[in-house]
């Protein structure tokens, strides 16, 4: 924890577990300070202003005070969005809950990115905007996507990882972070596996589309399979 006596910040909450019989622990992702999770003291009594501005997916301005460990302790909050679009339909939550999952795996606690959190917000806000099951699962991956460009664990798509070429890919391998070529794709790895130039094309619009332009309408179902597919090993290979 840093040494700061207190920190206003722009945060969204991406989780909360009960504490005690009153209390919550918030799991925020800020744009100061990363990810990092702080004590909501009374939070479930129903006399609590506060229990309601922090709930999953709520874009708030949080005080937090350094307390014990690595926790910190909310002191005040204030609503800036609440997208409850999100939480108003199942499938968004579902969807929403991946999406959060993916920054609690990825994102190291109190290191600052902010572009990660603009990206996240970006995300959420078009996660909302989701009519459908699928344009929901799109949306969540593609951000997704892009939280790893962001990190710096880009997929390379355009050449061998293994030998530089850039002919004949046809294969995706994480712990090497991007495709193979024939050559060099023996499907021994456990971690290896095909992906079609379809499957690569989708990975590379999915990462150069912007949020608000991204809606699948040139994605095959076997398309997505394969990136979602790509994605989650890779997600698995460098979360903690």
């Amino acid at each position: 924890m840093t040494g700061i006596r207190s920190l206003k910040t722009e945060a969204l909450v991406i989780g909360s577990m009960r504490l005690r019989e009153a209390d919550r622990i918030i799991t925020f992702y800020t744009r100061e300070l990363g990810r990092l999770s702080a004590v909501a003291k009374g939070v479930r009594r129903t006399s609590s202003r506060m229990g309601g501005r922090l709930e999953p997916f709520s874009l708030v301005h949080v005080m937090l005070h350094p307390g014990r460990g690595s926790l910190y302790t909310v002191t005040s909050v204030e609503t800036i969005r609440t997208f409850q679009a999100v939480r108003d339909e199942l499938f968004r939550m579902e969807a929403g809950g991946r999406l959060l999952e993916a920054v609690r795996s990825l994102f190291p606690e109190e290191e600052e990115n902010p572009a990660a959190f603009n990206l996240l917000v970006r995300g959420i806000a078009r996660l909302g905007q989701a009519e459908q099951r699928g344009e929901a699962h799109l949306a969540v991956l593609a951000t997704r996507l892009k939280l790893l460009l962001a990190l710096g664990y880009l997929p390379e798509l355009d050449a061998c990882t293994e030998c530089g070429s850039g002919e004949l890919l046809c294969a995706f391998r994480p712990s090497l972070g991007g495709v193979l070529c024939a050559d060099c794709f023996s499907g021994e790895a456990h971690d290896c596996f095909a992906i079609s130039p379809e499957g690569m094309a989708g990975l590379h619009e999915l990462l150069e589309r912007p949020l608000g332009q991204v809606d699948g309408r040139e994605l095959t179902p076997e398309v997505i399979g394969e990136v979602e597919r790509a994605l989650t090993q890779t997600l698995l290979y460098h979360g903690h």
